[in-house]
Order: structure tokens, then sequence, then C-alpha cells
């Protein structure tokens, strides 16, 4: 199953300081971005579906002092925080995988915040 970024299971916080964009090589061609500061979107989803666990893919932006490095914090339920850090870019990457869960209980509900 692949959830697109305008799921409404999806929220963002603060909404106020999110944008939208995208291009053809991002899936459905949409994208979020957020623009000042520390931001968070949260997803929470049941466990019902083909598979015990998530993913979550992105596009990287090339390295300017501005825009890099891209650090972002992962949890499910409570279990620890998972951070990722994106390595130097020059150039975009799209479908770029920045978390992988671990095995997940089937037919509960979890909560994916990043």
């Amino acid at each position: 199953i692949i959830v697109d970024d305008f799921d409404p299971r999806i929220t963002y916080t603060p909404s106020d300081k999110w944008t939208t964009g995208g291009g053809e090589l991002e899936h459905n061609s949409t994208t979020h971005r957020f623009n000042d500061g520390a931001g968070s979107f949260a997803f929470t989803f049941n466990g019902q579906f083909f598979g015990t666990g998530i993913q979550v893919y992105g596009t990287l932006v090339e390295e300017t002092s501005s825009k890099s490095p891209f650090i972002a914090t992962f949890q499910i339920d409570d279990s620890p925080p998972v951070t990722y850090t994106s390595p130097s870019m020059n150039r975009k990457q799209y479908r770029r995988q920045f978390f992988r869960s671990a095995v997940l209980e089937e037919n509960v509900e979890h909560r994916l915040v990043i």
C-alpha cells in the first residue's frame, strides 16, 4: 500500500508553515515542504493491511547552506525515536528512503510521528 502525502490521515503541524508542490518524478506528483523552523506531521493507521511495517520515502534537494542537511526524527507508537540525517547532495534525489520500521503488530492501530 502506498500512502500519498495528501492522505487525510496525515496531519501537518503547524498547518500554516507547510507548502505543497511536486513534480512528475514524485508519487502522484505531490510533495509537502516545511518552510521555517521546526514542524512535524503524524500518520495514524491501522495494521490491517498486507505486511507488518512502514517505510517513508521522500525527495532530497541539492545541498545549500539553508537546506542541508535534512534531519528528521521518526517514532512509531512508544518505540524509541530514530533520526535520519541526509548525506551531502549535489543534485535532487527522488524516492529516497528515510525510514523503515521494525516488524509491527498486526490488526492494531499505530501512529507514526515525524
